[in-house]
Protein backbone atom coordinates (compact mmCIF):
# COMPACT_ATOMS: atom_id res chain seq x y z
CA UNK A 1 0.00 0.00 0.00
CA UNK A 2 1.85 3.52 -1.20
CA UNK A 3 1.20 6.46 1.69
CA UNK A 4 1.75 9.41 -0.48
CA UNK A 5 1.78 13.45 0.89
CA UNK A 6 -0.70 15.74 -0.75
CA UNK A 7 -1.14 19.83 -0.32
CA UNK A 8 -4.51 20.98 0.03
CA UNK A 9 -5.80 24.31 1.21
CA UNK A 10 -7.15 24.00 4.95
CA UNK A 11 -10.43 24.62 4.34
CA UNK A 12 -11.19 21.45 1.92
CA UNK A 13 -9.24 19.62 4.10
CA UNK A 14 -12.01 20.49 6.94
CA UNK A 15 -14.27 19.68 4.29
CA UNK A 16 -13.02 16.39 3.51
CA UNK A 17 -13.68 15.55 7.24
CA UNK A 18 -16.94 16.71 7.11
CA UNK A 19 -17.73 14.55 4.47
CA UNK A 20 -18.47 17.36 1.88
CA UNK A 21 -15.31 16.48 -0.84
CA UNK A 22 -14.19 13.48 -1.47
CA UNK A 23 -12.68 13.96 -4.82
CA UNK A 24 -9.89 16.19 -5.84
CA UNK A 25 -8.31 16.98 -9.49
CA UNK A 26 -4.57 16.94 -10.18
CA UNK A 27 -2.00 18.16 -13.19
CA UNK A 28 1.04 16.92 -12.03
CA UNK A 29 2.44 13.89 -14.38
CA UNK A 30 0.40 15.27 -17.31
CA UNK A 31 1.46 19.24 -17.37
CA UNK A 32 5.22 20.03 -18.08
CA UNK A 33 6.74 21.67 -14.86
CA UNK A 34 9.45 23.29 -13.94
CA UNK A 35 11.70 20.53 -14.20
CA UNK A 36 10.51 18.78 -17.84
CA UNK A 37 13.28 16.53 -18.59
CA UNK A 38 14.37 17.35 -22.65
CA UNK A 39 12.53 15.43 -24.73
CA UNK A 40 9.49 14.58 -22.54
CA UNK A 41 6.17 14.36 -24.06
CA UNK A 42 2.93 15.39 -22.06
CA UNK A 43 -0.37 14.71 -23.33
CA UNK A 44 -1.64 18.52 -22.48
CA UNK A 45 0.73 20.12 -24.22
CA UNK A 46 -1.78 19.15 -26.60
CA UNK A 47 -4.46 17.89 -25.00
CA UNK A 48 -6.90 17.29 -28.02
CA UNK A 49 -4.03 14.67 -30.07
CA UNK A 50 -4.65 12.71 -27.50
CA UNK A 51 -7.60 10.20 -26.58
CA UNK A 52 -7.47 8.35 -23.03
CA UNK A 53 -8.03 4.42 -23.76
CA UNK A 54 -7.77 2.98 -20.10
CA UNK A 55 -6.48 2.34 -16.34
CA UNK A 56 -3.65 -0.25 -16.48
CA UNK A 57 -2.96 -0.37 -12.41
CA UNK A 58 -1.73 2.99 -11.55
CA UNK A 59 -0.78 3.63 -14.75
CA UNK A 60 -3.06 5.80 -17.83
CA UNK A 61 -2.99 4.78 -21.14
CA UNK A 62 -3.15 7.41 -23.78
CA UNK A 63 -3.47 6.79 -28.27
CA UNK A 64 -2.32 9.88 -30.49
CA UNK A 65 -5.26 10.84 -32.34
CA UNK A 66 -3.58 10.77 -36.02
CA UNK A 67 -0.68 8.26 -35.43
CA UNK A 68 -0.04 4.77 -34.52
CA UNK A 69 1.21 5.84 -31.11
CA UNK A 70 0.94 5.35 -27.52
CA UNK A 71 1.88 7.41 -24.22
CA UNK A 72 1.52 5.72 -20.75
CA UNK A 73 1.61 8.17 -17.98
CA UNK A 74 2.04 6.63 -14.16
CA UNK A 75 -0.78 8.59 -11.73
CA UNK A 76 1.53 9.52 -8.93
CA UNK A 77 -1.43 9.27 -6.22
CA UNK A 78 -1.55 6.25 -6.59
CA UNK A 79 -4.33 3.67 -7.62
CA UNK A 80 -7.30 2.36 -5.46
CA UNK A 81 -6.44 1.16 -2.14
CA UNK A 82 -3.55 3.13 -1.63
CA UNK A 83 -3.61 6.24 0.96
CA UNK A 84 -2.96 9.96 0.91
CA UNK A 85 -2.42 11.88 3.97
CA UNK A 86 -3.16 15.60 3.63
CA UNK A 87 -0.91 18.65 4.01
CA UNK A 88 -1.92 21.51 5.22
CA UNK A 89 -0.41 24.90 6.72
CA UNK A 90 -0.41 24.24 10.91
CA UNK A 91 1.59 25.44 13.26
CA UNK A 92 2.66 24.16 16.77
CA UNK A 93 1.21 25.44 19.82
CA UNK A 94 3.40 23.66 22.56
CA UNK A 95 4.95 20.48 22.76
CA UNK A 96 6.14 17.75 25.83
CA UNK A 97 9.67 15.29 24.81
CA UNK A 98 8.67 13.57 28.02
CA UNK A 99 5.62 12.59 26.94
CA UNK A 100 6.03 12.77 23.12
CA UNK A 101 3.09 14.75 22.99
CA UNK A 102 2.81 18.60 21.04
CA UNK A 103 -0.25 20.35 20.50
CA UNK A 104 -0.75 20.93 16.64
CA UNK A 105 -3.25 24.34 15.49
CA UNK A 106 -4.40 24.28 11.75
CA UNK A 107 -6.02 26.74 9.56
CA UNK A 108 -9.57 25.90 10.09
CA UNK A 109 -11.52 24.18 12.51
CA UNK A 110 -11.73 20.26 13.53
CA UNK A 111 -15.31 19.14 12.49
CA UNK A 112 -13.95 15.82 14.44
CA UNK A 113 -12.69 18.05 17.53
CA UNK A 114 -16.19 19.82 18.72
CA UNK A 115 -15.54 22.64 16.10
CA UNK A 116 -11.76 23.12 17.55
CA UNK A 117 -8.80 23.81 14.98
CA UNK A 118 -6.19 22.52 17.35
CA UNK A 119 -5.44 18.99 19.10
CA UNK A 120 -2.78 16.78 20.57
CA UNK A 121 -1.33 14.61 18.80
CA UNK A 122 0.72 11.91 20.66
CA UNK A 123 4.08 10.19 19.55
CA UNK A 124 5.53 13.02 17.64
CA UNK A 125 9.44 12.85 17.09
CA UNK A 126 11.56 14.15 20.26
CA UNK A 127 13.60 17.12 20.33
CA UNK A 128 10.40 19.82 18.54
CA UNK A 129 11.67 23.40 18.81
CA UNK A 130 9.57 24.56 21.32
CA UNK A 131 7.56 27.96 19.46
CA UNK A 132 8.46 31.19 21.24
CA UNK A 133 5.10 32.70 21.57
CA UNK A 134 1.54 30.47 20.76
CA UNK A 135 0.91 32.84 17.95
CA UNK A 136 3.91 31.51 15.77
CA UNK A 137 3.75 31.95 12.32
CA UNK A 138 2.11 29.68 10.09
CA UNK A 139 4.14 26.86 8.50
CA UNK A 140 4.16 25.83 5.05
CA UNK A 141 2.26 22.83 3.69
CA UNK A 142 5.38 21.36 2.03
CA UNK A 143 6.90 21.55 5.75
CA UNK A 144 3.89 19.32 7.27
CA UNK A 145 5.46 16.14 8.75
CA UNK A 146 3.20 12.67 8.39
CA UNK A 147 2.08 12.87 12.55
CA UNK A 148 0.80 16.41 11.82
CA UNK A 149 -1.53 15.67 9.41
CA UNK A 150 -5.42 15.45 10.77
CA UNK A 151 -6.87 13.91 7.68
CA UNK A 152 -6.19 10.46 5.49
CA UNK A 153 -8.13 9.12 3.25
CA UNK A 154 -8.16 6.15 1.09
CA UNK A 155 -8.50 6.06 -2.88
CA UNK A 156 -11.13 4.63 -4.47
CA UNK A 157 -10.59 5.99 -8.06
CA UNK A 158 -8.68 7.46 -10.23
CA UNK A 159 -8.62 7.99 -13.38
CA UNK A 160 -7.92 11.00 -16.33
CA UNK A 161 -10.40 12.85 -17.76
CA UNK A 162 -10.86 16.39 -19.72
CA UNK A 163 -11.53 18.83 -17.32
CA UNK A 164 -14.50 21.00 -18.69
CA UNK A 165 -16.11 17.28 -18.37
CA UNK A 166 -16.90 17.98 -14.59
CA UNK A 167 -20.64 18.14 -13.89
CA UNK A 168 -22.53 19.91 -11.41
CA UNK A 169 -22.78 16.86 -8.45
CA UNK A 170 -19.17 15.94 -9.33
CA UNK A 171 -17.95 20.38 -8.97
CA UNK A 172 -20.36 20.28 -5.98
CA UNK A 173 -17.79 16.83 -4.16
CA UNK A 174 -14.85 19.18 -4.90
CA UNK A 175 -15.97 21.55 -1.63
CA UNK A 176 -15.89 24.61 -3.85
CA UNK A 177 -18.60 27.21 -3.57
CA UNK A 178 -21.18 28.20 -6.11
CA UNK A 179 -20.45 30.56 -8.03
CA UNK A 180 -23.31 32.84 -9.63
CA UNK A 181 -22.34 33.98 -13.50
CA UNK A 182 -23.89 36.28 -15.78
CA UNK A 183 -24.07 37.68 -19.46
CA UNK A 184 -25.40 40.19 -21.87
CA UNK A 185 -26.74 39.64 -25.17
CA UNK A 186 -25.91 40.33 -28.91
CA UNK A 187 -24.20 43.19 -28.78
CA UNK A 188 -26.77 46.31 -29.95
CA UNK A 189 -30.00 44.58 -29.28
CA UNK A 190 -30.66 46.42 -25.81
CA UNK A 191 -30.73 43.07 -24.21
CA UNK A 192 -30.27 43.01 -20.33
CA UNK A 193 -27.90 41.96 -18.34
CA UNK A 194 -28.85 37.87 -17.50
CA UNK A 195 -27.42 36.92 -14.00
CA UNK A 196 -27.72 33.05 -13.71
CA UNK A 197 -28.18 31.12 -10.12
CA UNK A 198 -25.36 29.96 -8.78
CA UNK A 199 -23.77 27.10 -9.85
CA UNK A 200 -21.36 24.70 -8.10
CA UNK A 201 -19.20 24.42 -11.50
CA UNK A 202 -19.10 27.74 -12.29
CA UNK A 203 -17.10 28.02 -9.03
CA UNK A 204 -14.70 25.24 -9.76
CA UNK A 205 -14.14 26.92 -13.07
CA UNK A 206 -13.01 29.86 -11.34
CA UNK A 207 -11.18 28.55 -8.92
CA UNK A 208 -9.16 26.31 -11.06
CA UNK A 209 -8.62 29.57 -13.45
CA UNK A 210 -6.78 31.11 -10.79
CA UNK A 211 -4.57 28.01 -9.85
CA UNK A 212 -4.04 26.97 -13.77
CA UNK A 213 -4.04 29.75 -15.95
CA UNK A 214 -5.70 28.53 -19.46
CA UNK A 215 -5.95 25.09 -18.94
CA UNK A 216 -9.74 25.21 -17.99
CA UNK A 217 -10.01 27.14 -21.53
CA UNK A 218 -7.79 24.36 -23.18
CA UNK A 219 -9.65 21.69 -21.69
CA UNK A 220 -6.80 20.09 -20.51
CA UNK A 221 -6.30 16.04 -18.88
CA UNK A 222 -6.76 16.31 -14.95
CA UNK A 223 -6.68 13.10 -12.61
CA UNK A 224 -9.64 12.77 -11.15
CA UNK A 225 -9.12 11.26 -8.04
CA UNK A 226 -12.16 10.00 -5.62
CA UNK A 227 -11.23 9.28 -1.85
CA UNK A 228 -13.15 8.15 1.28
CA UNK A 229 -11.55 9.29 4.74
CA UNK A 230 -10.38 6.95 7.04
CA UNK A 231 -9.83 6.94 10.89
CA UNK A 232 -5.98 6.34 11.59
Amino acid sequence: MKDTPLLMRSELVAASLRGEKDVTRRLRGLSASAMRKPGAVYVNDDPSAWWFQRMEGASALFHAMTEARQLEVRCPYGCPGDRLWLREAWRIQRCDDVRRLAVVEWNTPDPANDGYNDAQVLGVPLGLAMPRRSNQTWRSPIHMPRWASRCTVEICSVRPERVQSITEEDAKREGVTPLATSHRGYPGTGAALTTHEPRYRAGFAAVWRSMHGDHWERNGYCWRVEYRRIET
